[in-house]
């Protein structure tokens, strides 16, 4: 699978959970599912590099905590 379809399929949870209220709909759900790929993507990689979770651990932090609030 693409970076295309998961992105797809990120905007499509993002976008039902906007429509719902769960989320926050100032960003366009498109703009929110490609940024977390992107990040969760930077986190693996820089975990791989560092050999530490910390990276996953911030991106958890950010994304379920501040963005997808």
């Amino acid at each position: 699978m693409d970076f295309g379809a998961w992105s797809g399929y990120f905007e499509t949870c993002i976008a039902q959970a906007q429509e719902d209220g769960a989320i926050d709909s100032r960003l366009p759900a498109g703009l929110l599912a490609r940024f977390v790929l992107n990040s969760w993507e930077g986190a693996l990689l820089r975990m791989r590099a560092n050999r530490s979770d910390e990276p996953l651990l911030e991106f958890k932090s950010i994304v379920f905590n501040a963005l997808l609030t």
